[in-house]
C-alpha cells in the first residue's frame, strides 16, 4: 500500500487544530467499553454493549443491529471474534468481524477498538470528513453514515495523525469524531 498524502501542514499546527476538539470529548463516553481492552474474544452481551456504545445516539440503528446481532450463536460471538482479534492484518480483522450477523464496518471497527484501542480506530463518517478536511482520504467520495470511508486508507490516516501530534491513537479518533460532528 503507498503511503497516502499528508496535510500540508506542521506537525505542531495539525496537533493545535485539534486539540480543542480532542478536549471536547467526554472523559467518561468510553466508560462503557474501558473494561473490553486486551479482550481475546467477546461474548454476546459484550458485543451488545459495544453496540449501545457505538450507536447510542441512534435509537433506530441500535435496535435494527441489535436484533440482527440475536441472530448469531454464542459459538458466532466467540469464534468469530476471537479470529478477529488475533488476526495480524487489519482489513482480514474487520472482515471476520463483519462475519456476525448486524456487524458492518463502522461497527466492526468498534469491535476492534474496544479489544485494542493502541491498535485500531472506530471508522465513523464524522471522523473520516474532519480527516478529509485535515488532507486525507481526499480523493474518496464525501463519507456519508452508509459509506463512511476504505478502512484501511482510513485507519492508516488516523494511525498518522496519531504519531504526528504525538496522540494515542483513541486520543484521535476522539478528536476526529468532535471535529466532524
Amino acid at each position: 500500500m503507498t503511503l497516502q498524502k499528508q496535510p500540508v501542514m506542521t506537525n505542531d499546527e495539525l496537533r493545535d487544530l485539534l486539540a480543542p476538539y480532542r478536549d471536547t470529548y467526554p472523559a467518561d463516553a468510553d466508560i462503557d467499553i474501558a473494561t473490553y481492552t486486551c479482550a481475546c474474544c467477546f461474548s454476546r452481551d459484550e458485543v451488545n454493549s459495544i453496540a449501545r456504545w457505538k450507536f447510542q445516539t441512534d435509537r433506530r440503528r441500535l435496535t435494527r443491529t441489535l436484533n440482527l446481532l440475536a441472530t448469531n450463536t454464542d459459538f458466532d460471538f466467540q469464534n468469530l471474534t476471537s479470529r478477529a482479534l488475533r488476526n495480524q492484518d487489519d482489513l482480514a480483522a474487520l472482515l471476520l468481524a463483519m462475519e456476525l450477523n448486524g456487524v458492518g464496518k463502522a461497527f466492526g471497527s468498534a469491535i476492534l477498538m474496544a479489544a485494542d484501542p493502541c491498535r485500531f480506530s472506530v471508522l465513523d463518517y464524522r471522523a473520516a470528513r474532519a480527516l478529509q478536511a485535515l488532507g486525507y482520504l481526499t480523493d474518496c467520495s464525501t463519507p456519508t453514515p452508509e459509506n463512511p470511508a476504505p478502512w484501511v486508507r482510513y485507519l492508516a490516516a488516523a494511525r498518522d495523525v496519531a504519531e504526528r501530534t504525538g496522540w494515542t491513537l483513541r486520543n484521535v479518533d476522539r478528536a476526529l469524531w468532535e471535529a466532524g460532528g
